[in-house]
């Protein structure tokens, strides 16, 4: 029984963890849809473009000026969500290594607290 523990301990339940920590990430890459806010980074925003017609050069002008201000909302709000995204994964990735550390090493922080517990309870009596 003590061997199934142990095995459970440290290669079992590990490789689940690590797996959950793997989807995890995964769900914050769609969460934020990295992939989808790198390829439109300089894309219009909602894909507001004025199309050029023939005219005058201030109609010209006026439409090839409105179309990057369209361009720049887009890049400003998606850099907005790439940098959330970085701040997400700059807080998930040492909590969830930490964690994943204090998992394999709480069996021996529960023995030495049990050991030292008794040894401090011993030398009262």
């Amino acid at each position: 029984m003590l061997v199934d523990y142990f095995y459970w301990q440290y290669v079992w339940a590990p490789k689940i963890f690590l797996q959950i920590l793997w989807n995890l990430e995964r769900a914050l890459w769609r969460f934020f849809s990295v992939k989808f806010m790198l390829r439109t980074l300089l894309a219009h925003w909602h894909k507001d473009a004025i199309p050029y017609r023939g005219g005058t050069l201030s109609n010209l002008a006026l439409t090839f000026i409105w179309n990057q201000v369209s361009r720049f909302i887009g890049f400003l709000i998606r850099s907005a969500v790439l940098l959330a995204w970085l701040i997400a994964e700059i807080i998930f990735m040492p909590l969830a290594a930490t964690i994943f550390l204090v998992f394999l090493v709480w069996p021996l922080v529960v023995l030495t607290s049990l050991s030292v517990g008794l040894a401090l309870l011993s030398s009262i009596f």
